[in-house]
């Protein structure tokens, strides 16, 4: 009758250590997967943010080009112009 107690006991024993874990892990859990959640998120915005630069220089050159070629047909001139705005946009192209 004692080992039956004493089994019993253990047993209970387990179950509450159990039941407070479980607890523990469901309060828990929310909160880590939204620290990954978060993170993950600032790194989409880094990568965002790196692009979007990208763009906004190409769109630059874009520009750019159209006012040099604007510029040539208005005067008929201004050649190197033209090449200097080649060289920056085939050095966009080229490092991006």
């Amino acid at each position: 009758m004692e080992y039956l107690e004493t089994f019993l006991a253990i047993c209970g024993g387990i179950t509450i250590v159990g039941g407070a874990g479980t607890a523990i892990y469901k309060a828990l859990n929310p909160a880590v997967r939204f620290k990954k959640r978060v993170e993950k998120l600032e790194k989409d915005a880094d990568d965002n943010r790196a692009e979007i630069k990208e763009v906004k220089e190409l769109q630059a050159g874009t520009i750019r080009a159209l006012v040099a070629i604007i510029d040539h047909e208005i005067t008929g001139n201004h050649i190197d112009g033209l090449r200097k705005t080649k060289d920056d946009i085939m050095k966009l192209l080229t490092e991006g």
